[in-house]
């Protein structure tokens, strides 16, 4: 009788593939499998940062996992491990991340509330922990998409950051059907950084197959997540009064004036030369002047969006051409925020997308292209007859 062969079975595959019983690769955020059916993959017994085995975390040729015979499975408590390993030298790198660079994502003002307080916080709230490790896990994603990494790095930094995301949108939902005043902190806080998190995570890519959305697209929906946080806000800012953060929330800050570069005099020109109704004039004309407002207050920048109101929106829902090149110019604020990591990240991709569309369509949105592709650090688009 011929010798059996040894046979190596794993119980990591995804969901769907150990529902059907078929021998899934492993390979998160999709497999091979998922990605043939055009299914959605989840990996739900994959710690989320198992598939990131960075050099630091890989056993020693002299480590008892390393030396296990090929061919045989290694104990489960070697394994596990060694898992365990890899979950917590990730989470402190995120925790690094987070503590030095990541929690200046909402302004010089919230500074110390982000770096102190909520990552005090996280430790007794999972779900709010997990909103941290996501969106510091993006953070790192931007860092090295920007600095021309190797792909697969950005990659398996957002296939990290999706999971968590994940995680910390479960227990948020959990922690609004079984809210309690004590739960007030962390559900307000969890809350608007998940919301940044669904802001940044569909401008970089998961994987192989993943389209990137489009920043234009990506930033729409930041009305409505401003909405939510509003509500939940309503609801937890009352049991917080007299705590540390009401010294935070609410304030009346006081910043510097400053000088942003901006367009205004070309974008008036364009809105008294389109061919539209007085109404439609007034709904540009309020949005530049809120645009040219706002970018005298970096604190205010980031709310431009929100604060347009819902015409100017619906304008920019039916992409009509002087609604996008107002938006474009918000992009050049947004690259010109100091120390906001997300702010550069997606205020450059907002002008570089829209720059283009808007070249395709007239001569007469050259020089508002030309003008802000110069402001964030982007080459004028040359015509092909030049």
């Amino acid at each position: 009788m011929p010798q059996r062969r040894p046979h190596n079975k794993s119980r990591n595959g995804c969901d769907q593939c150990r529902k059907r019983r078929v021998k899934c690769d492993e390979q998160p955020p999709r497999c091979a499998n998922c990605i043939a059916r055009d299914e959605h993959c989840h990996f739900s017994r994959i710690a989320p940062t198992t598939a990131l085995q960075t050099p630091q975390a890989t056993p020693s040729p002299n480590s008892t996992v390393a030396n296990l015979e090929p061919g045989v499975d290694p104990k489960p408590e070697y394994t596990e491990s060694w898992k365990s390993s890899l979950v917590r030298t990730r989470e402190l790198e995120l925790m690094h991340q987070w503590c030095c660079y990541t929690y200046m994502s909402a302004g010089a003002e919230w500074h110390r509330l982000f770096k102190e307080y909520v990552g005090k916080e996280a430790i007794k709230y999972d779900y709010l922990m997990a909103s941290i490790l996501a969106l510091s896990s993006f953070h790192l994603a931007t860092e090295a998409l920007d600095a021309e990494k190797d792909l697969a790095t950005v990659r398996q930094h957002v296939s990290v950051g999706l999971e968590y995301q994940n995680q910390a949108l479960a227990g948020l939902r959990i922690a609004l059907e079984t809210f309690t005043p004590d739960k007030s902190s962390p559900v307000l806080f969890t809350s608007i950084i998940v919301a940044a998190c669904a802001i940044i995570s569909p401008l970089l890519p998961a994987g192989p197959g993943d389209e990137i959305r489009p920043a234009a697209e990506a930033f729409l929906p930041l009305f409505y997540h401003k909405n939510s946080i509003e509500s939940i806000k309503e609801a937890t800012l009352k049991h917080l009064k007299g705590t540390y953060i009401s010294n935070y929330v609410n304030k009346d800050w006081k910043s510097a004036g400053i000088e942003q570069p901006l367009c205004v005099s070309e974008l008036r020109k364009l809105n008294r030369s389109i061919n539209t109704s007085p109404w439609k004039h007034q709904v540009y004309e309020n949005a530049i002047s809120n645009l040219e407002k706002m970018s005298r207050r970096e604190d205010y920048i980031a709310e431009w969006l929100v604060e347009s109101g819902q015409d100017f929106l619906d304008e920019l829902y039916r992409k009509e051409h002087l609604a996008l090149a107002i938006y474009m110019h918000w992009g050049v604020l947004l690259d010109h925020l100091h120390d906001i990591w997300w702010a550069k990240f997606s205020g450059r991709r907002l002008v570089e997308e829209l720059s283009v569309t808007l070249s395709e369509t007239g001569p007469e949105w050259e020089i508002v292209s030309g003008w802000c592709r110069v402001q964030v650090g982007l080459r004028p688009i040359r015509n092909s007859g030049e």
